[in-house]
């Protein structure tokens, strides 16, 4: 990898990394969330600092060149992700449903004194 290639990467990180925490402080990306991106962005500094890390990694593990290690390692973590927000997503689920029957419950609650005011009333 070029030196140009690498100074080019370690801005696109940074730079990502300083949108993320726009992202928190604007409240719109909670910082459970962030963590897993900044331990990403900070392995991808890393790596583009010292990419004989990726070239060990990739012969430890039997893979011929690091540029597929990185892509392995990019599918692995798109995975993780989506995983992380399909259990995210299912808990949220969860919860409108347990809301929607408890506005439901009340709704009724308050329709059924309304009826009791109006028969005492007549």
């Amino acid at each position: 990898m070029t030196v140009t290639l690498r100074i080019f990467i370690a801005i696109i990180d940074i730079l990502g990394v300083a949108y993320i925490f726009h992202l928190i402080r604007k409240n719109r990306l909670e910082l459970k969330y962030a963590l897993s991106w900044f331990v990403i962005s900070l392995f991808v500094l890393v790596v583009d600092i010292f990419p004989v890390i990726m070239e060990k990694l990739a012969d430890i593990l039997g893979i011929t060149t690091p540029v597929n290690m990185m892509f392995l390692l990019g599918f692995l973590f798109s995975l993780a992700i989506i995983l992380v927000l399909t259990v995210a997503l299912s808990i949220n689920a969860g919860s409108v449903k347990r809301l929607n029957q408890k506005v439901a419950m009340l709704d009724k609650r308050i329709r059924e004194l309304e009826e009791k005011k109006e028969n005492k009333q007549l």
